[in-house]
């Protein structure tokens, strides 16, 4: 641990120094017969004492540098140099790049005051341009976070009423679950605190599969605030090349909320073609640039990077039986898992899917199993027929008032054995 602790901070001293090689280089171009820098300093000067037309160009072309700032800044967030959700204190276990940017740049105003006064002078729309999108982000935050986190609280705080189920939505809380649910939720807790890392929840369409998970997942949040990274990835419909490197993908972009992963990023493949097929000198930048690894090896770099960070990562893969490839994609990963068992202790993965034969290939790696039997609706279903004959208007009930309108258990309970899911009867 202390070893890539050391590592990431000489990375660091290494692009500090590349850093300020650059702005000194950039330092002694020369214009003429004096250097960018010094010419600078020229027009600042002139502007004093210049025209409204001179005035106004100056301003045209901070405008430009604004939005040429603010390219670069989304190029920055593009590939999770900084990223809007993370701390702005962020772990001096694994700083991210910014500081060793920030360093060079204050080294190097110190060394160069003039130089640096000329900047200040001449391009503070590239300063604002860079500075816009990091804190608007600041200020607005993550509105699906934020509601997010507003639903939680209000069902954690509002009445004892339990909330209406959803098609889409999961119940997020575990005194929301059906009292059939609760128990499955409270184990899932219970795993999840303890040393299961390939956990499968099975069950039919509809069951409550995300709910459970979603409800341990926050309990688990609320009891070891801060040590949890959750990844939730959607699986339905899915079709790509491989299952695993798109589940990779998934989870890097959940880690770029939490630390700099800049390092584990590449360039995307179209781009690095594009450098390749181009007849120019640059074209052999795209060896250099094509970093590939497998996902064993990006998997245990994450794996130490939450070990120095003190969290762990939780991975949710959902509806991997939905997905195009299913029989293939269920292998890719069990092979996967089945390999860095051993060796990957930070990174825990809950599948959830129905009992199908292809979903066996995943949990026969997966030691802890939760199965979600069919749930018992029928007083549920006793509870609608009773809201339904009282919503009746005073006009039908006359005219059906010498027809039995009780509702037998019996019949409540074949209407129930219909459905296989709180989803159906939903749909009811």
């Amino acid at each position: 641990m202390k070893g890539m602790m050391i590592k990431r901070y000489l990375d660091l001293l290494l692009y500090s120094i590349i850093a300020y090689l650059v702005l000194s280089f950039i330092g002694e171009i020369t214009i003429g017969e004096t250097t960018i820098w010094k010419e600078l300093l020229t027009i600042q000067k002139k502007l004093h004492c210049s025209t409204c037309d001179a005035l106004t160009l100056h301003f045209l072309t901070q405008i430009v540098l604004i939005a040429v700032g603010m390219i670069i800044s989304s190029l920055a967030s593009h590939f999770q140099i900084y990223h809007p959700n993370r701390p702005v204190w962020p772990n001096l276990r694994f700083p991210p790049l910014t500081f060793s940017v920030c360093f060079a740049v204050l080294y190097w105003s110190f060394q160069s005051q003039q130089q640096f006064i000329a900047l200040m002078a001449n391009g503070w729309g590239l300063i604002v341009g860079l500075l816009i999108l990091p804190v608007l982000h600041f200020i607005h935050g993550d509105p699906s976070k934020n509601n997010s986190n507003s639903n939680l609280k209000n069902s954690r705080n509002g009445s004892d009423e339990k909330p209406k189920r959803s098609d889409d939505v999961p119940i997020e809380c575990i005194k929301d679950l059906d009292e059939e649910l609760k128990p499955l939720a409270e184990s899932l807790t219970s795993k999840l605190k303890g040393d299961s890392r390939h956990i499968a929840v099975c069950g039919a369409f509809g069951t409550g599969k995300s709910s459970i998970i979603k409800s341990a997942i926050n309990k688990l949040e609320e009891d070891q605030k801060g040590s949890w990274i959750h990844c939730n990835i959607e699986l339905w419909g899915i079709a790509t090349h491989s299952i695993v490197e798109f589940v990779l993908e998934q989870i890097t972009l959940a880690l770029a909320d939490h630390l700099d992963i800049s390092s584990l990023r590449r360039l995307p493949a179209n781009y690095l073609e594009a450098i390749k097929t181009s007849n120019t000198s640059w074209s052999f930048l795209a060896s250099l640039l094509d970093k590939h690894e497998s996902p064993d090896q990006v998997l245990k770099q994450i794996d130490e990077m939450l070990r120095l960070i003190n969290k762990k990562l939780i991975v949710t893969v959902q509806d991997i039986d939905r997905n195009e490839n299913r029989q293939s994609s269920m292998a890719e990963l069990a092979a996967l898992l089945e390999r860095l068992k051993q060796s990957v202790e930070n990174i825990t993965y809950i599948f959830a899917a129905e009992r199908t034969t292809g979903f066996e290939t995943i949990r026969r790696v997966c030691p802890v199993r939760l199965d979600l039997a069919k749930p018992t609706l029928t007083n549920e279903i006793k509870q609608l027929h009773k809201e339904l004959v009282a919503a009746l208007p005073e006009r039908y009930l006359s005219i059906l008032s010498g027809y039995e309108l009780a509702f037998t258990e019996s019949e409540a309970a074949m209407i129930a054995d219909l459905l296989p899911s709180y989803r159906a009867f939903n749909e009811l």
